[in-house]
């Protein structure tokens, strides 16, 4: 007999109960899964990155509109990968791995555009990138076999 599944309430589907453990299905003895919805956003949010730098940077002053929505379309389809995995049940070890991938390099892309056009205060933007790819180390060796 197989383990009732567990209702999703609509605090968990909007992300705002993660009480519980992580989906077996992303943990790391599963196998990378890439065909789901959830990974098929977090694809085009990867692709869109090139796209916003090859924009803001071809702007005379990095504020280029098209470049500015972008941003905000891969910012706000973080959520929406997270709210599809939960609504359709599609979680993947690779949607796990990627995700968090996405998002720094997201960050990353915004703060080199905004030192390219000395839109902040450099040591600024030095420090937002280094505290990204530290918090990117972090979560790859908290995500490691050592400390399941």
């Amino acid at each position: 007999m197989s383990k009732p599944e567990r209702r999703i309430t609509t605090r968990r589907l909007f992300g705002l109960d993660r009480s519980g453990p992580p989906p077996p299905a992303t943990l790391s003895d599963q196998p990378l899964n890439p065909w789901t919805l959830p990974n098929a956003i977090g694809f085009l949010r990867l692709a869109g990155i090139p796209v916003f730098l090859a924009l803001a940077l071809s702007s005379p002053d990095g504020m280029d509109p098209a470049a500015t929505v972008l941003f905000a379309v891969i910012g706000w389809a973080d959520y929406l990968d997270g709210f599809t995995a939960r609504l359709t049940g599609q979680y993947s070890r690779l949607g796990a791995l990627l995700d968090p991938i996405v998002d720094r390099l997201l960050v990353v892309s915004g703060m080199i555009v905004a030192f390219h056009f000395s839109l902040l205060p450099r040591w600024a933007i030095v420090i937002v990138i280094a505290r990204e790819l530290f918090m990117l180390a972090l979560s790859r060796y908290g995500s490691s076999e050592e400390w399941s």
